[in-house]
């Protein structure tokens, strides 16, 4: 008697789960269905609506030659700025700069930009000028805050020679 009741039990929970499991994908189903049909009659354009006309094409070339200028000129700026000796120059491993992986680190130091205390001292015009340099790289020098990453760093370079 005891057997019958526990499997008894044991079924009428696996129909429990089976009717709950079959009634989510049908409900799932629906919901999915009536989605795709919305977006149909939600797209009607309006009635006084002109058709658009294609783009026109755009030659890459120009645009990456005007860019490769921008960021040449940008870059011959920079480099004459570390000869005048505006900023002071010492090998430094700038990886460790937050947000200055080993790509930008190689394009600073072409641009003869190789030590934290350089990155510290960065003013507004110096900011523009690498941040044109390196083009689609430029605005992570605000965003990851690499002066501030510098100091820290130049800081403590300093403390232990101390």
């Amino acid at each position: 008697m005891f057997y019958t009741a526990t499997e008894i039990t044991l079924f009428m929970a696996l129909a429990a789960g089976f009717g709950f499991l079959a009634g989510w994908f049908l409900q799932r189903a629906r919901r999915v269905g009536s989605a795709a049909r919305e977006p149909l009659h939600r797209l009607s354009a309006p009635p006084d609506a002109r058709p658009m006309s294609p783009p026109e094409p755009v030659d890459l070339r120009v645009i990456e030659a005007e860019d490769g200028a921008r960021m040449e000129a940008a870059r011959a700026a920079v480099m004459q700025r570390m000869q005048q000796g505006a900023l002071p120059r010492s090998n430094d491993d700038l990886t460790k700069v937050r947000g200055i992986g080993p790509v930008i680190s190689n394009r600073l130091y072409e641009m003869g930009i190789a030590s934290f205390e350089q990155i510290a001292r960065f003013t507004e015009e110096d900011i523009e000028l690498v941040g044109a340099a390196l083009g689609s790289f430029g605005g992570r020098i605000r965003r990851d805050d690499w002066i501030e990453s510098a100091r820290r760093l130049q800081q403590t370079k300093q403390a232990s020679k101390a």
